[in-house]
């Protein structure tokens, strides 16, 4: 993903592909944990209270 107002990129974000109308939202968290699942994500949805402290 990445964060448009100031370029920046960031890998733990869901990955959402949509296959016709159905979209699969896969995220992983270190090497073995994995999450797979269906149209949960409103991805029309504004983002809010996102904070990024380094």
């Amino acid at each position: 993903m990445r964060f448009v107002e100031d370029g920046d990129w960031f890998a733990d974000c869901p990955v959402v592909p949509d296959f016709d109308g159905i979209q699969v939202e896969v995220c992983h968290w270190k090497l073995d944990e994995l999450s797979i699942g269906w149209d949960m994500i409103d991805t029309a949805a504004t983002i809010t209270g996102w904070a990024f402290t380094p």
